[in-house]
Parts: structure tokens; C-alpha cells; sequence
């Protein structure tokens, strides 16, 4: 695939699949971690794309370096789909260890679940559900703007 082929599948997608794939090659020399994509064309202007990339790298990297520890291997799922046209739902998730019992995700301590939270909440104005248990799903949620000139 070319680089213009890959750039207008992303932005197709509205995942960044250079970057699942880069993450992919890093990640896969510790466990072999297989990653599903189950994605609805979606197309998403820069202000949506790089709080999405950023978002998407941060959960990946966070199953690919918790999820998974030692030799253990799995699957990382990515899903995104619209809900009644108007609002985006990503869905990141694994089958590995889960979240720990003291995780506060109302108030995270690590850096990147803050990053996570506040850029969804500020720049994308959404919000998230977490569940726990054989494994961890983050599914994220936000409203697409109207675009000038599009009836509602």
C-alpha cells in the first residue's frame, strides 16, 4: 500500500492505521499480540484525527505494555461505528490480564489515561465507559460537528 493509499484509508477509517501497524511491529517483539480491526468508514477532519491518534496510541501502547506480561499472547480489538450519523464510537479492547482493582479512572493517576480523559472531554467533547474483567474495553464517544453548509 503507498503512503497516499494508507493516508486516505485513515482518514477513510478514522483510525490511524499507520500507527496500529508501527505499535504492532514494536509491541510484537515482547508477545505475540494479534490486533483486529473492525472499522466503519468514518471520515474525520485533523481537528478529530490527531486527538484520535493520540488516544488510540495511548490505549494501545498501555494493553501492549499491561495487557500482556511476560510471553503471554492475545488480541487487541479496535471497532469504530456511528450512532445515528452524528456521533462516533471507538471502541479499543483485550483479552489480556485486565485493569488493576485499584485503577481510579474517575481521577487517573498515569499520564496517559489523564491524557486520554482530557482530550476526550475537551477537544472531542465525549466521554467513556470502562469495563473490567477477563480483559479491559474502553469505549469512547463523541458527538461529529455539523459541517457548514449540511442539513441536520
Amino acid at each position: 500500500m503507498t503512503l497516499t493509499a494508507i493516508s486516505n484509508y485513515c482518514l477513510k477509517y478514522g483510525v490511524h492505521y499507520r500507527l496500529v501497524c508501527h505499535l504492532q511491529g514494536v509491541y510484537n517483539g515482547q508477545a505475540a499480540v494479534g490486533i483486529i480491526l473492525e472499522l466503519d468508514k468514518v471520515e474525520l477532519d485533523i481537528d478529530l484525527m490527531v486527538p484520535c491518534g493520540l488516544i488510540i496510541n495511548e490505549l494501545l501502547t498501555n494493553a501492549f505494555e499491561d495487557a500482556f506480561p511476560g510471553e503471554n499472547k492475545g488480541t487487541i480489538t479496535i471497532r469504530n461505528y456511528l450512532v445515528n450519523e452524528r456521533e462516533l464510537v471507538l471502541e479499543v479492547s483485550d483479552n489480556g490480564v485486565g485493569l488493576p482493582a485499584d485503577l481510579d479512572l474517575g481521577n487517573p493517576s498515569s499520564l496517559g489515561l489523564k491524557l486520554v480523559k482530557g482530550l476526550l472531554k475537551h477537544q472531542l467533547r465525549g466521554s467513556w465507559n470502562v469495563t473490567a474483567g477477563k480483559g479491559a474495553t474502553f469505549i469512547l464517544r463523541w458527538p461529529l460537528p455539523v459541517l457548514k453548509g449540511e442539513r441536520v
